[in-house]
């Protein structure tokens, strides 16, 4: 027997978009495709040169938890590693290359980076090591970005838990994220540079999935 499911309830939610810091202009996510390279000169942990260095805010307080990935030239990850709670990381099994390094905060405000301290890849500098040989200055500094923050209800009923809100750029990578608390209250890491975003609401069990659209300029 066939059996109607209700219609789903629509998903109301408010944006309340909050201000850490002074932000970098946005730049889109872009890939990291260079040039054609042989399939064994990819293979991570394959090699004995190592990159490393340390992490901290604009204070110089080391930032624990940040994920450090070096990707060779031709968009290939060579390796990753987390900060230590001193801020310290190395990345290990690395072959003799140049690798684009980027910096990730898992949580916090604190925007993603790549090394020195640029917004892309594009504008990042390579970082060459020898093969067996070190990098060992590969250092960040990460600067605060701004929050996405708001509440979520059902129509017609209360809060809603567990939604899970997802931050998408203009290229549909997403980019921050959070999950609604007991009160249907939610705040987004990590921070976001100045740009266009998606905001998407799901997971609510009864309810339709929802996005919404938010282009500004935070300052």
């Amino acid at each position: 027997m066939m059996r109607c499911r209700p219609a789903p309830r629509a998903l109301f939610a408010s944006l309340v978009l909050l201000l850490s810091a002074a932000l970098a202009s946005f730049a889109p996510h872009s890939q990291l495709v260079r040039a054609a390279a042989s399939v064994a000169t990819c293979a991570p942990d394959s090699g004995s040169a190592t990159i490393g260095g340390s992490v901290t805010d604009s204070g110089s307080t080391p930032l624990s938890g940040v994920l450090v990935t070096a990707y060779t030239t031709y968009g290939k990850r060579g390796g990753y590693a987390y900060t230590n709670a001193s801020g310290v990381y190395q990345i290990t099994g690395l072959i003799g290359a140049s690798y684009l390094v980027q910096f990730e905060p898992q949580s916090g405000a604190y925007n993603a980076e790549w090394y020195p301290n640029q917004p892309t890849p594009q504008l990042a500098t390579p970082v060459t090591v020898p093969e067996a040989g070190a990098s060992s200055a590969v250092n960040a500094q990460l600067e605060l970005g701004a929050r996405v923050s708001g509440n979520v209800v059902g129509a017609g009923g209360g809060p809603l838990q567990y939604v899970r809100v997802s931050v998408y750029n203009t290229s549909g990578r997403a980019v921050a994220a959070a999950s609604t608390d007991a009160v249907g209250n939610y705040s987004t890491s990590p921070g976001l540079p100045d740009g266009s975003y998606r905001v998407g609401f799901a997971g609510a069990s009864g309810f339709l999935d929802s996005f919404m659209t938010t282009s500004r300029r935070w300052r």
